[in-house]
């Protein structure tokens, strides 16, 4: 009888896969007793070692990409104008149309009429009136003063302030609108580069 258990190596302890991030294979052995030797062996090289069930189960789960979001929109014209207008989101759908298929800084971005969604999946929904805190949308600029600037540049082209710009103890500033159907959107910056904001954190 053959016994296996799954093991993910990280190329920082795999010399041979520096151009992998992670690589998973196999232990077997027709050998009963020197499994538990080989599993100590791998998680010595600081190998993760798990079952072969549970490594299925995640690359099942590791399957599915975050592809984008969307939002279901009551007034297609109202909001298409906020978002391309005010936000500079380069929507390319008229006003009038059904939807909003959108992809911007590698996100897809969604407007869907909400009439036409209920009609689509033969359902209906329940909207909230008001500030939506169901969820937000983040924004990030390069700049402290960029926050400000986008901040006042959105409530005077007719976003609803939710919460003025501060520095946060964790060091990001940030601030809060809404959009016209009350959608919380979130501008933020770290003070560096959008391709650096992750960098030691």
């Amino acid at each position: 009888m053959t016994y296996s258990c799954r093991v993910d190596f990280n190329k920082i302890h795999m010399e041979r896969e520096r151009n992998e991030d992670r690589q998973a294979d196999c232990i077997t052995s027709y050998d009963l007793k020197k499994l538990d030797e080989m599993y100590a062996y791998y998680a010595d090289k600081g190998c993760e070692v798990l079952p072969l069930e549970e490594c299925m189960r995640k690359r099942r789960l590791d399957v599915m990409r975050l592809d984008g979001f969307g939002l279901l929109a009551e007034d297609m014209g109202k909001m298409i104008r906020f978002y391309r207008d005010v936000l500079g989101f380069e929507i390319k759908e008229a006003e009038d149309a059904s939807n909003v298929y959108l992809v911007k800084d590698g996100t897809l971005f969604l407007l869907y009429g909400r009439k036409d969604f209920e009609k689509m999946t033969n359902r209906r929904y329940e909207y909230v009136r008001g500030l939506n805190g169901h969820s937000e949308i983040a924004l990030y600029v390069d700049t402290f003063d960029e926050v400000d600037a986008a901040f006042k540049n959105a409530i005077e082209n007719g976003a609803t302030p939710v919460l003025e710009p501060e520095l946060e103890p964790w060091g990001q500033r940030t601030c809060y609108i809404a959009d016209p159907e009350g959608n919380l959107i979130e501008i933020g910056s770290w003070n560096k580069p959008f391709e650096d904001k992750d960098a030691g954190r």
